[in-house]
C-alpha cells in the first residue's frame, strides 16, 4: 500500500528499503507472481543490491514458472558465474600456499564442472596462459621445482588446454585469442611446420582483420623459416599491400606491414634481386637499422687493388682491379724508390696518400669497369707495359673512390720463416734458378715496432731479424731497381691466438653473435608475440579480479 499510494513521492532510501522488504516477504510467501513483481521493482530502484545465492535461485525459479525463460536464464547464468568465482578462490588459496600443481588441477576441474560462460572461458584461457608463461622459467623457479613441474609438462599442458578450447568452442568470442596463443606457443618451440599449418586454418576460420592478419603473417614467416620461400613471398606481399576498412570506414594497413616489407627485402636480397631488395628495404629503412645497412651495402661503391703484384723483367705486368657499382676508372703508374718509401711510410698502409707532386706517371690508362652485379665485386685484369725492373706505385681513381697498390718487376724472390717469439729468417733467391743471393739490403719491421731491423743477406742469402712485434713487413733491394717484398699475417712477439684472454674474448663475440641472431629471429614474430602477450595480461588481470571479488551473492541487475 505504501508503494502503491505514495511511491511517486517517496525518497529513494525508503523506497529501496520498502522494495527489499517486499521481495523478502514474497520469497517467504513463495508467491511466484509477487516474487517477480517485487524483484522487478527492486531492480529498477536498487540495481546494485546483492541477493544471496539461495534467494536468487528462488527468483529464477519464479521466472521460469511464469515462462519468463530468458530472465530465468540470465539469473541462473549470473548465479553460476558467482558460484564459479567462489570456487576459484580455493584455487587462488592453493596457489598462494605454493601448491601450484593442485591449483592447476582444480582450475581445470572447475572448468569441466561448470557450463561454458564468458567467465569460465576467460578463466580457462588464463590457466593456459599461466602454464605457458611459467614454462620457460621452470628450471629456476623454486615453487615449480618443489612441485616437480618441469618445462615440458607445463608447455604440453598449456597447449593441450588451448587445443581443447578450439575443438569444443570454435565459435566462442575468445576462440581467436586461443588460436593466437596456440600459434605463438608453436612458434616459441620453433616448430614452424605446426605453426604454419595451424595459422593457415585459423586465418580461414577467423576472418576479422585483427586476428586473420596475424595468423597469415605467422604462416608467412613460418613458411620462410621452413625454406618455402615462394609460398612465404605470396603471403608477405599480400600482407604488405592489403588495406582493411575499420568500423568508421577508414582504410588501414596491416599492423605487420613494416615487418612484411623488411622480410621481403631479405628474401629478394638472398635471391640476388637487387632492384626488388632495394625497393623493399627503402620502405622500412626508417624502422630497421639492418634495412638501412643493407641499402648502404647494396649501393656501396668499391674499388680495390691488390697490395702487391709481381712481374718478371721482360714479361708483361698486370694488375687486377676489383670494383662494384662503378662504371670506369683511371689508372696512373709511377716509378718509386720502394726502400725510401717504406722507410718513410713504415708499412705502406697509407701508400695511397703518398704525395707524388711533380712526378709524371709512366702509364696513364682509362678502364671500363664491368660491375653489373651490385652484390659481388667484379674483377678484371689490366695489362701494364712495365718490362723494366723496378717498383711501381699504381693509383686507381673512379668517381670519389681511390685505390692503390704496388707492382714489382723483379728477378728476386723472398722465402720468409716467422717464429712466434719474434724471430724472422729471410732468404733472398733469384727467381730463375732459385739460387741464394748474397749482399742484398734487407729491412724488417713489425706492425708494433717503431724501427726497422736492417742488414745484408749473407752468402746463404739469409738475413735474421729478432725482436719483431706484430705482423711482419720485409723489403729487400739489390742495386737500384731490383726489389722483393713480403707481408706477414701472423702476429709475432705478442700473446698467440688462443691465449686465455683472447679465447674469452672470442667466446664472448660468438655468444653475442648467437644472441643477436636469436633476437633477430624473435623480431620477425614481435608483433604476433606482443599482441598475444597483451591479451594474456588482460586475461590474467581478469582472472585475479574474479579470485579477489567478494562473493556474497548476485547483483540483481545481472537479471536484465
Amino acid at each position: 500500500a505504501l508503494l502503491a499510494e505514495f511511491g511517486d513521492s517517496l525518497r529513494d532510501a525508503p523506497y529501496r528499503e520498502a522494495a527489499r522488504l517486499l521481495l523478502l516477504a514474497a520469497l517467504d510467501g513463495k508467491d511466484d507472481a509477487r516474487i517477480v513483481r517485487s524483484f522487478e521493482t527492486l531492480k529498477e530502484k536498487d540495481p546494485e543490491f546483492t541477493l544471496g545465492f539461495e534467494p536468487v535461485l528462488r527468483v529464477a525459479t519464479a521466472y521460469r514458472t511464469l515462462k519468463e525463460f530468458e530472465r530465468a536464464y540470465l539469473l541462473e547464468t549470473a548465479l553460476l558465474d558467482e558460484a564459479f568465482g567462489k570456487d576459484l578462490k580455493v584455487a587462488g588459496l592453493l596457489a598462494d600456499e605454493g601448491r601450484l600443481r593442485r591449483a592447476f588441477e582444480l582450475r581445470e576441474q572447475l572448468w569441466l564442472a561448470y557450463p561454458a560462460s564468458a567467465v569460465s572461458m576467460q578463466a580457462w584461457l588464463a590457466l593456459s596462459d599461466e602454464m605457458l608463461t611459467l614454462a620457460p622459467h621452470a628450471h629456476d623457479d623454486a615453487r615449480l621445482k618443489a612441485e616437480k613441474l618441469e618445462r615440458a609438462e607445463l608447455q604440453r599442458s598449456g597447449m593441450r588446454l588451448l587445443m581443447r578450447f578450439l575443438s569444443l568452442h570454435p565459435g566462442d568470442p575468445l576462440a581467436p585469442e586461443a588460436g593466437l596463443s596456440l600459434v605463438s606457443a608453436w612458434l616459441s618451440l620453433e616448430d614452424y611446420a605446426q605453426a604454419s599449418a595451424l595459422a593457415g586454418r585459423l586465418a580461414k576460420r577467423y576472418a576479422k582483420p585483427r586476428f586473420a592478419d596475424s595468423f597469415l603473417y605467422s604462416k608467412a614467416v613460418a613458411e620462410w623459416s621452413l625454406g618455402h620461400v615462394d609460398d612465404a613471398v605470396k603471403l608477405l606481399e599480400r600482407i604488405a599491400t592489403v588495406e582493411t576498412v575499420d568500423e568508421s570506414g577508414r582504410k588501414e594497413p596491416s599492423v605487420n606491414r613494416a615487418l612484411a616489407w623488411y622480410i621481403l627485402g631479405q628474401v629478394h636480397h638472398a635471391r640476388r634481386d637487387a632492384a626488388k631488395a632495394i625497393d623493399a628495404y627503402e620502405r622500412v629503412a626508417d624502422q630497421f637499422a639492418d634495412a638501412r645497412e643493407a641499402l648502404q651495402a647494396l649501393r656501396e661503391r668499391q674499388l680495390v687493388l691488390p697490395e702487391l703484384s709481381i712481374a718478371r723483367p721482360g714479361e708483361p705486368a698486370q694488375v687486377t682491379v676489383s670494383s662494384r657499382n662503378l662504371k670506369s676508372a683511371e689508372l696512373l703508374v709511377y716509378p718509386v724508390d720502394l726502400l725510401t718509401l717504406c722507410l718513410r711510410e713504415k708499412n705502406l698502409q697509407h701508400v695511397a696518400a703518398v704525395k707524388l707532386a711533380g712526378i709524371a706517371p709512366v702509364v696513364r690508362t682509362q678502364v671500363e669497369l664491368a660491375t653489373k652485379d651490385p652484390f659481388v665485386a667484379a674483377e678484371q685484369v689490366v695489362k701494364l707495359p712495365l718490362e723494366k725492373a723496378g717498383a711501381y706505385l699504381v693509383l686507381c681513381r673512379a668517381e670519389e673512390r681511390h685505390a692503390s697498390g704496388l707492382v714489382l718487376v723483379t728477378p728476386l724472390d723472398l722465402e720468409v720463416r716467422e717464429d712466434p717469439s719474434g724471430r724472422v729468417r729471410t732468404h733472398v733467391l733469384r727467381h730463375s734458378d732459385q739460387a741464394y743471393v748474397p749482399g742484398v739490403d734487407v729491412r724488417v719491421v713489425g706492425s708494433a715496432d717503431a724501427e726497422f731491423r736492417s742488414g745484408k743477406s749473407d752468402p746463404r742469402g739469409l738475413f735474421i731479424a729478432d725482436g719483431v712485434h706484430g705482423t711482419t713487413t720485409v723489403i729487400a733491394r739489390l742495386g737500384g731497381d731490383q726489389y722483393a717484398f713480403f707481408r706477414g699475417t701472423t702476429s709475432l712477439g705478442l700473446p698467440p691466438p688462443g691465449a686465455p684472454v683472447e679465447k674469452a674474448a672470442a667466446e664472448a663475440d660468438r655468444a653475442a653473435a648467437q644472441q643477436q641472431e636469436g633476437g633477430q629471429q624473435g623480431d620477425y614474430f614481435r608483433n604476433v608475440f606482443e599482441m598475444n602477450k597483451n591479451l594474456q595480461q588482460e586475461r590474467q588481470q581478469n582472472w585475479k579480479k574474479e579470485v579477489e571479488k567478494s562473493r556474497k551473492g548476485v547483483q540483481i541487475n545481472k537479471g536484465q
